[in-house]
């Protein structure tokens, strides 16, 4: 006698492009169980699971049970349980590993298959290209955003976003600290003397926090490399931007 295989039912909510009911879901999963052999054990109903939700507690529970059981995950699509195609390979990946397997009825998708497992395969490939093109696009705009000029990155203490938010402009309030610290290590005082005496002066980082060693080690070391330093004058007060840290 052949031995039943357990299945496990999810349902939830469906988006607008596709009008499925709950009981219409139901009914699917439980005439593809009796089809199939499998035994129906829960059913899980996620009714608060909008396509915006951060959790799906049902689905947790549903994938839980389907990994210790070893069986199989039954839903009526694919987009029930996944909202792209990285994800849909995640889920796979994760049932599985377990060995359990995943069934979208309208998708005639099942991983206990040959096919199943050969359309799974399918969808890593094409994540994996999607992620690469991704990577590639966002090189090239970033590439073109530096070719045109435009800032891309932190800001960096000494630096500051000019007013139409795009490239980096020089805080004077800011270098006159970077000149202070400067002028101190030259002096030979320590790095923890330096960051006292600042603190003390009211002085604080571009964060709006104390400073520390690691802050002034930080600076130096950004600012070794910028020759243009060396040639700094502190600006007359008269110069200082307002809009210091």
């Amino acid at each position: 006698m052949t031995e039943e295989k357990p299945a496990i039912g999810y349902i939830r909510a469906p988006p607008r492009s596709q009008c499925v009911s709950f009981g219409a879901q139901r009914r699917a999963i439980e005439k593809w169980v009796g089809r199939h052999g499998y035994v129906l054990g829960n059913v899980y109903v996620e009714r608060d699971a909008g396509c915006l939700a951060k959790s799906h507690a049902e689905l947790d529970r549903a994938f839980d049970e389907v990994c210790e059981k070893k069986a199989a995950l039954v839903v009526h699509s694919l987009i029930t349980v996944v909202r792209s195609i990285p994800n849909a390979v995640k889920v796979i990946n994760r049932l599985v590993e377990a060995g359990a397997s995943l069934v979208a009825i309208s998708d005639k998708i099942d991983t206990a298959t040959k096919e199943g497992r050969m359309v799974a395969r399918l969808l890593a490939v094409v994540a994996r290209i999607g992620n690469e093109l991704k990577s590639e696009n966002q090189r090239t705009a970033i590439a073109d955003r530096m070719r045109d000029g435009v800032f891309i990155g932190r800001v960096r203490y000494g630096n500051m976003v000019s007013e139409d938010g795009k490239h980096l402009v020089r805080n004077l309030a800011e270098r006159r600290v970077i000149a202070r610290i400067l002028k101190e290590r030259r002096a030979g005082r320590t790095l923890r003397q330096v960051a006292a005496g600042l603190n003390a002066d009211g002085f604080v980082t571009k964060r709006g926090c104390l400073w520390r060693l690691q802050q002034i080690r930080l600076v130096l070391r950004y600012h070794k490399v910028d020759r243009s330093i060396n040639r700094w004058k502190a600006p007359a007060k008269g110069d200082e931007d307002e809009r210091s840290c």
